[in-house]
């Protein structure tokens, strides 16, 4: 199994609904339309490769952080608040000497290339309506905790699949 497909499976397996797949222009001259996929979360073989095959065409893969419930994008078609996610803007180095980081059992720690995106799947998923404040509260928590960027907190995020390739500075 491969890491991409072991990174999907790890954060949506088992949370009925879509894993949401967007890959986007990154080379010059690609074309991404149609190519965006919604694929049951009980695939993530299917998912990881539709990923990987995009990335080698040139494109930007991304992933819908939580499950969709729905094959469209947005807070709207969130089906579960799954996990809490951080983004921070530093080498992986400096962020994994964190001891703020190593105090959550993370479900998977991605050296993106310019910093690093610590997810945590929660054991049994938030309701994305009922649910919602409690979410927030605790990602603005965890986020600040470990020192991630304040502004990328939302339910309808997207962030790049590991296992892909940055095509924004050529490769």
């Amino acid at each position: 199994m491969d890491d991409g497909e072991r990174f999907l499976r790890a954060l949506h397996f088992g949370i009925p609904g879509f894993t949401e797949i967007r890959p986007r222009p990154g080379r010059a001259g690609v074309f991404a339309w149609k190519n965006l996929r919604w694929v049951s979360t009980d695939q993530p073989d299917y998912a990881w490769l539709w990923a990987l095959g995009s990335s080698n065409m040139g494109l930007d893969v991304y992933f819908g952080v939580m499950p969709r419930a729905t094959t469209q994008g947005g807070a709207a078609a969130v089906a579960a608040l799954s996990s809490v996610y951080v983004d921070v803007d530093a080498p992986a180095v400096d962020v994994l000497r964190r001891e703020a980081v190593h105090r959550l059992p993370w479900t998977a720690v991605v050296a993106s290339g310019r910093g690093v995106h610590l997810h945590g799947r929660f054991a049994i998923p938030l309701d994305p309506i009922q649910d919602h404040e409690r979410w927030a509260r605790l990602e603005r928590a965890v986020i600040e905790m470990c020192g991630g960027d304040a502004a990328v907190h939302d339910t309808a995020r997207i962030l790049r699949i590991p296992g892909t390739r940055s095509w924004k500075r050529g490769g």
